[in-house]
């Protein structure tokens, strides 16, 4: 008598039927989260909105917040230069909302955290966490630019922080909070290159059968 075949939920494959009924809950709301979140991405709202648009108003709050408690402690110094890039941000949001250029808003944006970034680690930040920003960087980077042009925004923002480093800076880094803090950036960008490489051939792969299938296909880009 043959046994019944264990079924497997194609969006978790490593499940199966005879698991346990809280272990089949968690599996069924992690594939209804990811179905809602699929039809969300691939929806108009997030293409009208633009990744650019998107990451411009998440910077806009986050840099506006950190600068208004910079001030509510007395550190205006660094609250003036975190507003000074939320404001940089907004005009960045209007300018693409306006001209619909996501090419040089990306640009910008890679370019204006980069600064960012530099600046902070330069003066340390508040109480010393203004390098954790590098760690955002290689997400952002090679997300929101071509493959190639992340990778080369990061190996960039990776040097000058090298020769930044080799000056005396206003802040004062440990020789092990540096060597630790490059290693971490170091293995952000790779983690962050690899879903990047991956998902671009699944991309190229899927057009390529688009492309056999129908010969009018065209990538959208």
């Amino acid at each position: 008598m043959n046994k019944p075949s264990k079924q497997t939920n194609p969006l978790n494959p490593h499940s199966q039927s005879g698991q346990t009924g809280y272990e089949d809950i968690l599996d069924k709301t992690q594939s209804n989260l990811i179905l809602r979140m699929d039809i969300w991405f691939s929806g108009a709202r997030i293409r009208q909105i633009g990744l650019p648009s998107l990451y411009c108003m998440i910077a806009f709050l986050l840099l506006s917040g950190f600068a208004l408690e910079s001030f509510a402690y007395k550190r205006n110094v660094h609250g003036i230069i975190l507003l000074v890039f939320a404001l940089l941000t907004a005009g960045c949001f209007a300018y693409v909302r306006l001209t619909a250029n996501q090419k040089f808003a990306n640009t910008f944006i890679v370019v204006l955290m980069a600064c960012l970034c530099l600046i902070l680690l330069y003066t340390g930040g508040a109480g010393g966490t203004g390098p954790l920003w590098f760690f955002v960087f290689p997400l952002v980077a090679i997300f929101i630019q071509r493959l190639w042009e992340g990778v080369l925004s990061v190996i960039l923002l990776f040097i000058f922080a090298l020769l930044l480093l080799s000056f005396d800076i206003s802040a004062d880094y440990s020789r092990l909070f540096i060597e630790r803090f490059l290693a971490v950036y170091f293995t952000v960008s790779i983690m962050a290159f690899l879903y990047a490489y991956v998902r671009t051939s699944a991309q190229l792969h899927m057009d390529n059968l688009n492309s056999i299938v129908d010969p009018d296909f065209q990538t959208i880009n």
